[in-house]
């Protein structure tokens, strides 16, 4: 497996999005940062009824302290900060390297005002 270096975490997380720290969660492009998962979770709003959640221990160089991906909020990409590859947050995959895997994805369901974030 490609993404073996990345520890195995179990992720049940529901987010309520009438909640206030959800609050940039309401626009479609906004995101949040979860404290779950290996080095925590990038959610982002895809779309009005589409949601991503995407691991921030980076694939690229993983055993690296400095494999951590941070959503550059302007240009609204991942940015792994060992070599400074980018990722999309609309699909995961990567824009520019030396990174080739995309990020690790976890499986997000949608009911009402509840996200459930699961892998």
């Amino acid at each position: 497996d490609a993404y073996q270096q990345i520890p195995n975490v179990a992720i049940n997380e529901t987010v309520y999005l009438s909640q206030p720290q959800f609050f940039d969660l309401g626009v479609v492009n906004g995101w949040v940062y979860l404290n779950s998962g290996s080095k925590g979770i990038i959610l982002f709003r895809k779309s009005l009824d589409e949601f991503k959640a995407y691991e921030r221990h980076s694939p690229f160089q993983s055993t690296a302290s400095c494999a951590i991906i941070n959503v550059d909020s302007v240009n609204l990409v991942g940015v792994e900060q060992c070599e400074n590859s980018t990722y999309s947050l609309q699909n995961g995959t990567v824009l520019s390297g030396p990174a080739s895997l995309p990020l690790l994805e976890y499986q997000v369901t949608k009911s009402g005002d509840v996200l459930q974030i699961i892998n």
